[in-house]
């Protein structure tokens, strides 16, 4: 499969149209460069799969409805599903994404691994945007970049570790929003 190139198609609604992956595979990888200085950036868009973006040299700014991270290189961020976002090079980054619909993990939307975990985390309004920092989530970063590798690499059975990776990223922001998806917790400032 491969990386895809990244080019956007939104609706009005800013929604992004393009299907990420297959039907068989619902996850796309992609490597870009954003820099100020030739105005390449990722627009504010939004689309109903999640996505995690590894920061692999420079600074990245992303955005979200009233917040903003600034990452350096080894950070990471994961983006809920249908949450409005954007992203610039400051003043220029590398970054790997994947973007990946919850079903490469569940299988199903009546799985105990939909029904248990991946509704209740999409459906979590205190997770829009988290970001994964080197010192606390080293193991979570790492899981993304085996995950982005396989991808690019394409080898046979790369679907395996891709899902194996990108599950262990989901539980683990599973755990760290377990209080805020227990209580249905409206989302912080």
């Amino acid at each position: 499969m491969g990386l895809w190139e990244c080019c956007l198609n939104l609706d009005a609604a800013r929604q992004e149209l393009r299907p990420h992956g297959t039907l068989e595979f619902p996850c796309a990888g992609y490597s870009e460069q954003l820099a100020e200085k030739t105005m390449r950036d990722v627009p504010w868009h939004w689309h109903e799969e999640l996505e995690v973006i590894l920061v692999t040299s420079g600074t990245l700014r992303v955005q979200t409805p009233g917040a903003a991270q600034l990452l350096g290189a080894g950070d990471c961020i994961a983006v809920n599903s249908g949450v409005l976002h954007s992203a610039a090079g400051q003043p220029q980054c590398e970054l790997h994404s994947l973007v990946f619909s919850p079903l490469l993990l569940t299988g199903s939307k009546d799985s105990v691994f939909a029904r248990k975990y991946l509704t209740p985390l999409t459906g979590c309004r205190a997770f829009r945007a988290f970001r994964l920092d080197r010192a606390a989530n080293g193991p979570e970063i790492g899981a993304v970049a085996r995950a982005f590798d396989a991808l690019a690499r394409d080898e046979p059975g790369f679907e395996f570790a891709v899902r194996a990776a990108l599950s262990c990223l989901c539980f683990a922001l599973c755990r760290r929003f377990a209080g805020s998806i227990a209580a249905g917790a409206a989302p912080a400032g």
